[in-house]
C-alpha cells in the first residue's frame, strides 16, 4: 500500500491494498472469536474438525487470492484473464464455500449449545423442585 500511494499507483491500487488489510485483520478477528467460542460450542468430533479445516482453508484461499491478485497489479497483468484468472477466481469461490461451511457448523454448535443449556436448566429446575 505504501508504494501504491508513494508511487502514484491511482485509486483502484489504494483501494485494492487498503481493502487487502482491512481482510486479512478481520480474517484474524473471525479466526480469534471462533477460537473463544469453540469451547462453548456443542459439536462431535468430526464437526469440531470440520470447523477448524473450514476455517484454515477459507483463510489460506482468501490469502492466495490476495497474493495472485498483488503480483499481478505490478507485474501489469489483468488478474481477469489466463493464467491468473482460475487461481483468482477459484481461491476466491474456495474461501467462499469454507467459510460458508464453517457458519454453518458454527451456527449448528451454537444452537445445540443453547439447547443443551435450556435441557440443563429445565432438570436443574425440576430437581430444585
Amino acid at each position: 500500500m505504501f508504494l501504491a500511494v508513494q508511487q502514484g499507483w491511482g485509486d483502484e491500487a489504494i483501494r485494492f491494498w487498503r481493502s487487502t488489510h482491512v481482510g486479512l485483520a478481520a480474517v484474524g478477528v473471525w479466526s480469534i472469536a471462533t477460537g473463544a467460542a469453540f469451547g462453548h460450542l456443542v459439536l462431535e468430533k468430526r464437526g469440531a474438525s470440520v470447523l477448524a479445516w473450514s476455517i484454515i482453508v477459507s483463510h489460506y484461499a482468501v490469502s492466495i487470492a490476495i497474493l495472485v491478485r498483488g503480483l499481478a497489479k505490478p507485474l501489469d497483468f489483468d488478474v481477469a484473464a489466463l493464467p491468473f484468472r482460475p487461481l483468482w477466481l477459484g481461491s476466491l469461490d474456495v474461501s467462499a464455500i469454507a467459510g460458508f461451511v464453517a457458519a454453518i457448523v458454527t451456527i449448528h454448535g451454537a444452537s445445540a449449545a443453547v439447547r443443551a443449556a435450556k435441557t440443563n436448566a429445565r432438570h436443574g429446575a425440576s430437581a430444585a423442585a
